[in-house]
């Protein structure tokens, strides 16, 4: 059962390469109930987290953070460090994209801590990128540009910030600047 549980996640991830999601999710699926049927915690947060992307791709946001929380408790009892971080780094991505800044912020600074952990030179440049991204979308808001936002960012090698995103477009844009060089 385990190696039918492994071939179906592989047969949903051949399916989601080429974007067939109906395909993938139900492979990635049929994975995960094999998993969970033989008690596989590993394979289960794999599918999961899987299962997460796809909804991710079809930009069902609600269902992708979902699945992609399902995955970060089962590999925080598997002490899967790298897949936490990408999976936080998966869910930041997705507050950004819907314009929660604040969440976006808060899981993408904790995916680049564990990334910074693990030396993870890509997962670092991603969650630098997605930042950014969130810090230029506070650049252009006109509806909050007078709003300081709290957030709970942690200090970085080359700039620590305050714990707030900046009022001003100019200073949103300066801090976007930054990350997106730490990125680069």
């Amino acid at each position: 059962k385990k190696g039918i549980a492994n071939v179906s996640g592989n047969i949903g991830g051949v399916y989601y390469y080429i974007s067939d999601y109906p395909k993938a999710l139900e492979y990635f699926q049929e994975s995960l109930k094999i998993n969970e049927e033989i008690g596989n915690k590993y394979g289960i947060a794999n599918a999961t987290s899987n299962i997460g992307s796809v909804y991710s791709d079809q930009k069902d946001y609600p269902k992708a953070i979902e699945y992609f929380k399902k995955a970060i408790k089962m590999d925080e009892e598997l002490g899967n460090k790298s897949a936490i971080a990408i999976a936080m780094g998966n869910i930041g991505g997705i507050y950004g994209l819907e314009n929660n800044n604040t969440l976006a912020i808060e899981y993408l600074q904790n995916a680049i801590k564990m990334n910074e952990e693990l030396g993870h030179k890509r997962g670092l440049a991603l969650n630098f990128e997605n930042i950014g991204s969130v810090y230029i979308s506070l650049a252009n808001d006109t509806t909050n540009s007078n709003q300081v936002i709290s957030t709970n960012e942690t200090p970085m090698k080359k700039y620590k910030p305050n714990g707030t995103i900046p009022m001003n477009k100019a200073a949103r844009l300066q801090r976007a600047i930054v990350y997106l060089q730490q990125g680069l």
